[in-house]
This record gives C-alpha cells, structure tokens and sequence, in this order.
C-alpha cells in the first residue's frame, strides 16, 4: 500500500487506494487521530472530484436500498463550513417549497460547523428524526416532503462523529452529504461556504446526469443564496454548466446586514424558523422566499424566478408553512 500522502497528494492516480482508505475511514478498526490526520489532509489538499467521487462510491454501496420514488422532487442542502452561524435557510425553503406544491426529499444531519444543522431545527420542532424509510415515503406522499436523516441510512459515518467534531470546521463529509442522498434527487440546490467547491460538485452532479442543479456561494461566504450580497452560481441543466451571478437587488431586495440572518444557540435558530414560516417580515423571511422561489422554478412549478420569488412570499405571508412543518411533526409521532 503507498503511502497516505503520496495518495491524496494524487488521487486521481490512486483511486483504489483511496476507496480502501475511505473504507478503513468508515470503520471501527481505526484510532481517532488517524481519522483526523487523514480529514485535514484531504481539506488542505483541497477537497476535488477524485476525493468526493471515491467516497460516495463508498457510501453509497454501503446504503439500504430504497424503493424507487417516482416524480420530480429537489433536496435543497448547505454544507456548512462558513462559521458565520446562519439561520435554517435551506431547511425552511424546503417547507415553502412543499407548501407551494413542489415536492422534496431533504437530506441533512445535526450541526457540525454551525449552532443548529437541519436535524437540530426539525427535532426541536416535534419532529421525530428517527422513522423508518416507509413512514417517510408516507409523510412524504401527504405532505410533499420527507426528511432523511443521514445517519439513519449511512450508518457508519457514525464512525467519525467526533473526529469532526475535533476538527471543528468543514471536512469532506460535510460536501458529500448533498452528493449521496438516498433518493438519488434529479433537482438540486447545493450551497458551500466556498466557490472552489463548484467546480467539483458540478461535475459530480453532470456525472449523476441530474436534471437540473445549482451551486451557489455568497460573496461573503454564505452557503445559501443570501441577502447580504450577490451570489456566485454554477447551474448544471440538461448536462451543461454555466456561470452566473445571482443579485437580489434585481428582485426588488436591499442588502441587509449578515448579523440579522446569524443566531447564536440552537433555540434562537428555532425561535428565528418559525417567526420566519409564521410570516415575519424580515431579512430572514425575504432569504427563504429567494431560496425556495429558486427552488420552485427549477421545479418548473412556474416560468420564472421572478414568480417563483412571488410565490413563495405569497406564502410565506400566509403563515401556512408553520402549520406545514406542525403537522410534519404530528405525522411523524404518530
């Protein structure tokens, strides 16, 4: 076996030894400080296709199988990494996206890099994480949305829990999170906290021949479409990828300040949530509107983002979303 270094300084030379590492990554037979050295050698390498490739590979022969679901449906997912402790943006989008009649499969996990991860927003909201894949198939199917939790079906990234958590900011297991749901989703919204992750992900969605995706990255590093500045966008549709800005002054907003969408424990991020899905105005809400608008047009729920922005602060406004995410939580207890 070559050497650790000599792999990842050339993985696209090494793909073997690089899935066999990955595999004794995901296991119990290593020490933690093995964990965490490999994890911070890949991150200041730089995270590429060759290392996502090789690790969904991985992950996604170690998955259940699942039913096929039929239909169009989109995950909208952050992975984390910025540090700046923004609220739940892409967690409600997906609830105004169902709200709206789209449909989605949202995959996510409990925070890593930040003070509240999907999992944390939605337990915290009543909702039980822990249900089997028929019962999510089922609230899916009433509700137009599902929630996977990772752990649940790729069990064994238990296995570096807490070497990431010592690590205590992005590793590659927050980037290939989007890239292995189980629902294999043609439409997706993938935000980083970087834009040197676009070129990556692009490809590893081109290759998965999805229908239509987006990687976008804030001008001030937040992995979300943002309110606080334009967005760098790299969109893949029907197999070709380009490059654009998104603005949201040219859809009728202001900048505001970052400070106004961050929260600084896990109950303010809830607190924040359902003020937003109960109709506030604020930063936050117009955040969430551009999100799931965006969502909501490559969904092709309408013709442009323009109305799909409309929609969903239509929406918003009405507070339905809250009863959304409460009969979720109902459904999911039940």
């Amino acid at each position: 076996m070559k050497e650790l270094t000599n792999i990842i300084n050339n993985p696209e030379d090494n793909m073997n030894e690089l899935t066999f590492y990955f595999e004794h990554l995901l296991s119990e037979d290593i020490a933690i400080e093995e964990q965490e050295d490999f994890l911070r050698k890949i991150n200041k390498k730089g995270i590429n296709e060759s290392f996502l490739s090789s690790l969904s590979k991985v992950l996604i022969n170690r998955l259940e199988i699942l039913e096929n679901i039929s239909g169009d449906f989109i995950d909208t997912c952050g992975t984390g990494g910025s540090n700046l402790n923004i609220f739940n943006c892409s967690t409600l989008s997906s609830f105004v996206i169902a709200q709206a009649g789209g449909r989605v499969f949202k995959h996510g996990n409990k925070a890593i890099t930040s003070k509240s991860g999907s999992a944390d927003f939605l337990e915290r909201s009543g909702i039980n994480l822990n249900i089997d894949f028929k019962k999510i198939v089922s609230i899916y199917d009433s509700l137009n949305i599902g929630f996977l939790f990772a752990p649940n079906f790729h069990k064994s990234i238990r296995y570096v829990a807490k070497a990431r958590k010592n690590i205590g900011k992005r590793t590659i297991f927050n980037v290939i999170g989007p890239l292995v749901n189980p629902t294999n989703p043609d439409f997706q919204i993938i935000g980083t906290s970087t834009s040197e992750l676009h070129d990556p992900i692009s490809k590893m969605l081109q290759q998965k021949n999805i229908k239509h995706g987006i990687v976008v990255t804030s001008e001030d590093g937040i992995d979300e479409f943002s309110i606080t500045s334009p967005s760098k966008v790299t969109e893949i549709k029907n197999g070709t990828i380009n490059k654009w800005i998104f603005d949201p002054k040219d859809y009728g907003f202001e900048y505001t300040s970052i400070s106004e969408i961050q929260t600084n424990t896990n109950e303010e991020a809830y607190l924040m949530g359902v003020e937003v899905l109960n109709g506030k105005r604020c930063a936050a809400t117009d955040m969430v509107a551009i999100n799931s608008g965006i969502g909501l047009y490559m969904l092709n729920q309408v013709e442009t983002i323009h109305d799909g922005i409309s929609k969903a602060k239509s929406i918003l406004n009405s507070g339905r979303t809250l009863l959304l995410l409460n009969q979720y939580a109902t459904l999911s207890k039940s």
